[in-house]
């Protein structure tokens, strides 16, 4: 098996933190539901001004894995082209 690359760690954390930024929007947006229906209108909108934070810090873990994704990739084609050439005499 070939050793994990460092951008491939960095791809793999970058992961981890979107799954984590979604199962906190999922129960932000489940507290403020149940904020409302309590009839607590001041704490359902201090939660779903947390809610906000939490798309936005969302939304830039998203954009992350992507540039870590193209890094992914850009490394996987320089390997791949190394492969395909020729020893140097």
């Amino acid at each position: 098996m070939m050793a994990q690359t460092m951008t491939q760690r960095h791809f793999d954390e970058a992961q981890k933190h979107v799954e984590l930024g979604i199962r906190h929007v999922i129960r932000q947006r489940e507290i403020v539901r149940q904020l409302e229906r309590d009839g607590l209108a001041k704490a359902a909108e201090q939660a779903r001004q947390l809610l906000d934070t939490f798309e936005a810090a969302l939304e830039l873990q998203n954009q992350h894995l992507d540039t870590v994704a193209g890094e992914v990739a850009a490394d996987e084609a320089l390997r791949n082209a190394a492969r395909r050439r020729p020893p140097e005499a």
